[in-house]
Parts: C-alpha cells; structure tokens; sequence
C-alpha cells in the first residue's frame, strides 16, 4: 500500500508567489516543511492508501468525475492561521499558516464529488475536515507554537489576493524520501 494525495495544483505563476512567502516564512520560523515537501496545491479529498488494483479502480473513477466539469477560477485571498490543524493525527506540529481560498458553488461540487463518488471506495491515511475549507498552506508540520505567534504578528496587516484556474485533479504519491510527487493529473 502506498500513500496517495488528491490535490490541485496551482498556476504556475501563483506558485511561483506562493514560494516566495513559504522562503520567507522560512527565514522568519525555520519552518521550511511546505519548501520541502510538497509543490504548491489545494486539497481536493482525502489522502488514500492504495495498492496497485485498487490504484487502477481509482484512476477510473476519477477519470469518470472530472469528465463532468469545465475549467473555473478560485481567488486565493489573504492569510488564515490555525493553532488547532487537525495534523495530531498525523503527528505534526497543530500550528499551521495558510493563504485562504475562495470558496465557490464550482469548487464545493469538486469536493463534494471526490468524496462522494472517490473516497468513499477506499483506505484515508488522512480525512478532509469537513465542512470543506479549502486553503493554501504556507508553513505547517514543523512550525513551532512560539515561531508562528511570531509569523502571525508580521503577517496581521498583509494582505495577498490573486487566482487560479482549477482544470483538473491529480493525485500525488509520497515516494521513499516523505516528498510529495505529482503521480497522474486527471484534465477537465
């Protein structure tokens, strides 16, 4: 079994910004997990554990999802901090920075799809908190309680707002190193 993420990726000029906040995060926290891990994305469903036929059966039924969407746009506005992430299941740090989504009528049905015609079929390593609140994180795993009240106060009057287009789902595999690795994009 292995560890599968379903996810959006971002345009690549929103990740390209979104980079630059994770390194200066960095340099503020020491917080570099997000640099590290994982390329800029919204999370779409639940992180999967999969084995190679049940991988097969889920790439069918994504395919069979996102055939029934088009391409639409998501604002990613301004910064969220959570000192509560539901990460305790996962064993990371509860501090967590983010930069907050949109949320539209388009992006719900998406979520709502993948969970409801997706991840119902299989394993989660890692559930979706629910209602969906779509985000985009900046600094999590490694951010410690003293350095993120630290990030928090400097980022309190920024402000961030831009955009992205959603026209697909992929799913990422976690390889041997703990990095997260696009695996299959699934176009719409």
């Amino acid at each position: 079994m292995e560890k599968y993420s379903q996810v959006i990726y971002l345009n690549e000029k929103l990740i390209q910004k979104v980079i630059l906040i994770q390194k200066k995060l960095f340099r503020i926290t020491g917080s570099r997990a997000c640099l590290d891990l994982w390329k800029p994305h919204i999370t779409i469903g639940d992180g999967l554990w999969l084995d190679k036929d049940s991988e097969e059966k889920y790439c069918e039924k994504i395919a069979s999802v996102v055939q029934n969407f088009s391409p639409f746009y998501v604002g990613a506005k301004n910064y969220t901090f959570e000192d509560d992430w539901n990460s305790g299941d996962l064993g990371y740090s509860p501090f967590a920075i983010s930069l907050g989504v949109v949320v539209n009528n388009k992006l719900n049905n998406l979520a709502e799809a993948v969970k409801n015609k997706i991840t119902v079929n299989f394993s989660s390593f890692y559930r979706q908190p629910l209602p969906y609140m779509p985000h985009i994180t900046v600094a999590f795993k490694d951010l410690n309680k003293k350095d993120y009240e630290k990030a928090k106060e400097l980022l309190k009057n920024e402000t961030f707002d831009d955009k992205t287009i959603i026209d697909h789902v992929s799913i990422s595999k976690e390889n041997a190193e703990g990095l997260w690795i696009e695996y299959k994009r699934f176009r719409f």
